[in-house]
This record gives C-alpha cells, sequence and structure tokens, in this order.
C-alpha cells in the first residue's frame, strides 16, 4: 500500500507540474500579449487607483511614462491632461472631463472620444470589474475618422452629381433672362429707342439674375465642401432649409410639392455639412420613391421642431412605404434596391453613422401614406441624459 501511495504522489506531483507549467505559459503568453497590444490599457482598483497598464497607454494619452506608476489616482492623470490644455472651456469640454474623471455610470460600460491638439482622436471603453475597479481600453482611431470623412465626402459628391442636371436647368433660367434683357437693350439702342428708364429696368433684371446665379453655384460649392474637423455651434433648421432649398428645383421640374415646417432658433453642436449630407440624402431617396409610386400629388413634407432637450427633424414622404423586407436592412452598407447606375448603397448608411457620431439616432417607419425618416439631435445648452453617457 505506501508503494501505491508513494506512485500516486509521485504521479500527483508530475501532474502539479504540468499544471505549472501550463499555467506559466498561459501567464507568460497573456503577459506577452497584453505588453504588446496596439491599444493602450489600463487596469485601475475600486478607489480609481492604477493597478496595470500596458506600454501603448502612455503614447496613446500623451503622457511621460514616469508619470503612469502603480498608485496614481485617476484625477491626477486627467489633472496633468487639464494643464496640459485639454480642456479648454466650455459645455463640451466640461462633459469630456466629467467623462474621463467619472468611476461610477449608468450600465455595464462607458465609451467616449478623445480628442487632442495634435489632430488625434482616442476612442476610451471603460468596463466594470467584478471587484468594483474598471479597465480602460483606448484606441487610436484617427485613420478610421479620417477614412470615413473621404466615405462620406464621396457619398455627397455622388449625391451632387446626381442633381447636376436640374442644377444646370435651374442656372440655365437666370442666364436667359441676363441673354434676353442683354439683346433687348441692344435692339432698342440699335434702333435709338431706349430710354434711360428702360435701360436702367434691363440692368437691374440683369444684376438680380446674376445674384440669382451666383447663389446657385455658391450653394453647390458648400454643399461639395469638406466638413470641419471640429464640430461647432449652428442652427439645425437653417440647415435643414439650406438643404432642402437646393432640392427645389428638382422637385418643381418632377411636379413634386416640398413642404417646410422648421421651427427657428433650433441650435445644436456638429457638422452642418454632413447634416445637409444626410438630409439630401433621405431626400434623394424620398424623390426616387415616389417616381417609382406615381402617386397623383407627390409630396415631401420636412419638419424640425424642439422636444425637451432633443431637436427632431422629420421627413415624410406619399409614396407608399418602405416594404416590409427592405425596412430590417435599409441602414446596411452597400444595401440598395436601385440598379447599379442608380445607387451604391452607401448613401443612408453614411448618414446612420453622420447621426451616431453626433449622438442621434437615424430611424425610419411607415406612416401613413408613406415612410418618414427621422433623427435627434440633442440641442444647444441641454444637459445630455445619464443614460447616454452609457454605451
Amino acid at each position: 500500500m505506501a508503494k501505491a501511495m508513494n506512485g500516486m504522489a509521485q504521479r500527483l506531483g508530475g501532474l502539479y507540474a504540468d499544471i505549472r507549467h501550463d499555467l506559466d505559459r498561459r501567464n507568460r503568453m497573456l503577459a506577452s500579449t497584453f505588453e504588446h497590444m496596439n491599444q493602450g490599457v489600463a487596469i485601475f482598483d475600486a478607489e480609481g487607483r492604477l493597478v496595470e497598464v500596458n506600454e501603448a497607454f502612455a503614447g496613446l494619452i500623451g503622457l511621460p511614462p514616469a508619470v503612469i506608476v502603480a498608485g496614481i489616482h485617476l484625477d491626477a492623470l486627467v489633472d496633468f491632461h487639464a494643464e496640459a490644455g485639454a480642456y479648454r472651456g466650455g459645455a463640451e469640454e466640461e462633459s469630456l472631463e466629467a467623462s474621463c474623471r467619472s468611476r461610477d455610470w449608468p450600465g455595464p460600460s462607458l465609451t467616449f472620444r478623445l480628442p487632442f491638439p495634435d489632430g488625434r482622436a482616442i476612442a476610451v471603453q471603460r468596463t466594470r470589474l467584478p471587484d468594483g475597479g474598471f479597465i480602460a481600453v483606448h484606441e487610436d482611431i484617427t485613420r478610421q475618422l479620417q477614412d470615413e470623412r473621404r466615405l462620406r465626402h464621396a457619398a455627397k459628391l455622388t449625391t451632387l452629381g446626381r442633381l447636376a442636371t436640374a442644377t444646370a436647368h435651374e442656372l440655365n433660367q437666370p442666364l436667359n433672362v441676363i441673354r434676353l434683357s442683354a439683346d433687348n437693350a441692344a435692339a432698342r439702342l440699335a434702333a435709338d429707342t431706349a430710354s434711360p428708364e428702360y435701360l436702367a429696368e434691363r440692368l437691374q433684371r440683369i444684376s438680380a439674375q446674376t445674384e440669382r446665379a451666383a447663389r446657385i453655384i455658391d450653394h453647390m460649392r458648400i454643399f461639395g465642401r469638406m466638413p470641419a474637423e471640429e464640430p461647432a455651434p449652428f442652427d439645425l433648421g437653417e440647415t435643414v432649409r439650406s438643404a432642402a432649398e437646393f432640392f427645389g428645383e428638382t422637385a418643381r421640374l418632377r411636379g413634386l410639392r416640398l413642404d417646410l415646417c422648421l421651427d427657428p432658433g433650433l441650435m445644436v453642436t456638429g457638422h452642418p455639412a454632413l447634416i445637409e449630407q444626410v438630409v439630401a440624402n433621405i431626400l434623394s431617396n424620398a424623390f426616387a420613391a415616389l417616381a417609382a409610386a406615381d402617386v397623383a400629388s407627390p409630396t415631401v413634407r420636412i419638419g424640425a421642431a424642439r422636444r425637451g432637450g432633443r431637436i427632431r427633424v422629420e421627413v415624410a414622404d406619399n409614396a407608399g412605404g418602405v416594404p416590409a423586407d427592405v425596412l430590417p436592412r435599409i441602414f446596411e452598407p452597400f444595401f440598395t434596391t436601385k440598379s447599379v447606375h442608380e445607387g451604391t448603397g452607401l448613401g443612408l448608411s453614411i448618414s446612420y453613422g453622420i447621426v451616431a457620431d453626433m449622438g442621434g439616432r437615424l430611424e425610419v417607419e411607415n406612416r401613413g401614406e408613406g415612410a418618414v425618416f427621422s433623427f435627434e439631435l440633442q440641442a444647444l445648452g441641454a444637459p445630455a441624459p445619464a443614460a447616454e453617457a452609457a454605451a
């Protein structure tokens, strides 16, 4: 029995050694993976003190490695950023600083984005740990955002190209008036029947039509520009109106009615050029749906109004609605019901991302006689609901 017990002990010892060796190997592999991750990872305890950090963390958040030592408090790290001018004042910066200091948030995780003066953008995700602490993962998304901006701009230019024919017709109208006014004035002068009053009236008409053509061209230039890097306050209602007016001549040529009901003073923070792109994509799809539906009185209604701390925009048509099998996939990239010559399937997908980046959500539903696209953005100065801070 003693011999059997001794053999069993040897086998258990060997098994323990194997397990210990396997655990050591796995720990080394995990430690190596942790150190060599491209993302910066930091682990904090329940009191907000730094427990562990990998090598990439210091470079991503822009602090000297000597500062990032075990035991340093989260607030101290944020203080270093504040002293470096990371939070320049204002409601947006105060909200960002509060997110950076936060150790308690609704839901299991908290996500936000850190902009840096050198142009970098760092996405931060904090996830709770069972002991009350949290793990923070930082990822450089600068290149991703640049690619997204280029893709959005390309989609905007595609929309602009589809409107070229209608815009050319709209430009032809003031140019024809200018030509006729000049020809008539020249004929009167040749016949020596041009009074000073007549010539003044002709010149005034030419001047007015020149201004009209200039506005059309300027609107095309503005619509086609790249958006600003930094978000800024703007009037959401006026931006929606600007995008809708760009479609005014297209609507007239196609016999469509374009109704606008936009409240004044709807201030938000974001990128007005991108919101113009969202509205343009929605209107382009509405016009296509109305053309295919062949309704008696094709109409698109656009509304914008404040609802509490949010501002809601709705674009509704009477084209019969979105087919039930299309609704779940309508915002998927490259999904389209149009032919390859008419659409890329990116317009609504990009619009969805634009609205999401500004803190909203683009939605669609069938209501009444057609489809209703809608989104809401936080009103300037209105406090963000606590639920919106959680991922």
